[in-house]
């Protein structure tokens, strides 16, 4: 069903001539890190702008040359040609934005009509946590928040973590 869906994107994005790709990268449940792509495109037929997620790629590593050859990759598996990117939004990240050796300018080397933006979602993400700050309680609820968060990811307590949600919850899918 998904490889259904994703061709019937693909089909979509080869017949509007033009694409943007939207990536960044998360850690699924189980700790392992991934790059996650979205394109954007315009359907020629309805003039309606489009926003796909498209797929999720495993990173075994997270530096600009790799980063780009997720993204390069995809696209080919997806029988997309790159030189129809006209865009690329990223975090802000020195790995992804780095002007000379950031993932956007090793796609600008391949692709250079692809421009740069920078994701409107971590701007905004930006602010509020700056804003947040600067109001004495929010800030010490968003430290603690953050001082938990970091304290669960590492490797030691969320397995300790799995464990436990094992032993209390032995009917719901594990936690790996």
């Amino acid at each position: 069903m998904g490889d259904l869906v994703s061709e019937k994107i693909c089909t979509d994005m080869r017949q509007a001539g033009a694409f943007s790709i939207l990536v960044d990268e998360t850690k699924d449940i189980a700790k392992i890190e991934q790059v996650a792509l979205v394109i954007r495109y315009v359907k020629p037929t309805r003039s309606e702008i489009h926003k796909r997620f498209l797929m999720y790629v495993k990173a075994s590593s997270l530096n600009a040359k790799s980063m780009t050859e997720y993204i390069t990759s995809t696209l080919e598996k997806y029988h997309l040609d790159v030189q129809k990117v006209v865009s690329q939004g990223y975090d802000g990240t020195s790995v992804m934005y780095g002007s000379c050796t950031g993932v956007q300018r090793w796609i600008f080397e391949i692709v250079p009509q692809a421009i740069y933006v920078h994701c409107f979602a971590h701007v905004l993400n930006l602010v509020l946590v700056d804003c947040s700050k600067k109001v004495s309680h929010a800030g010490k609820f968003f430290a603690l928040l953050e001082s938990l968060y970091l304290f669960l990811s590492s490797a030691k307590a969320h397995t300790l973590f799995a464990k436990n949600q094992e032993v209390l919850y032995p009917s719901e899918p594990k936690l790996e």
